[in-house]
């Protein structure tokens, strides 16, 4: 539970920083840790069912789930392949219900690598990316 608060302490903490503008275009923006993308004419509910549908059709299942709030976290996930032994998840937290950004934090665990030098991870946030817009 403490983690879970830490994590929406964060994003609180981003949101106040001013990370989440929303425009008509949509964008990738990558931070040291976070992903932003800008969806476009889509609804929260059809943004979260999408964040949510792609999750699970690439073998996450979640740890944590409060549509209420808009964040979302995968288990960690062993991958199955030869690419790494290190287990894996994505967290989620949408910027408001009104909001059309998504934010995306992607982990490998003990790996110590950002996710774009791990390919299963960057092919999940691209994907993700693709289907927002």
């Amino acid at each position: 539970m403490r983690t879970v608060n830490a994590i929406l302490a964060a994003a609180v903490v981003m949101l106040a920083l001013g990370f989440a503008a929303c425009s008509s275009n949509s964008a990738v923006v990558e931070s040291k840790s976070w992903t932003v993308l800008e969806t476009r004419e889509m609804t929260y509910e059809q943004a979260w069912s999408t964040v949510r549908n792609t999750l699970i059709e690439y073998g996450f299942s979640f740890d944590a789930v409060d549509k209420n709030n808009g964040f979302m976290r995968t288990q960690w996930r062993v991958p199955q392949d030869l690419e790494s032994d290190y287990p894996d998840r994505i967290i989620v937290k949408f910027t408001s219900e009104r909001s059309c950004s998504v934010r995306l934090y992607p982990e490998c665990k003990e790996c110590g690598m950002p996710y774009q030098e791990i390919p299963r991870l960057r092919q999940v946030i691209e994907e993700i990316s693709i289907r927002l817009h």
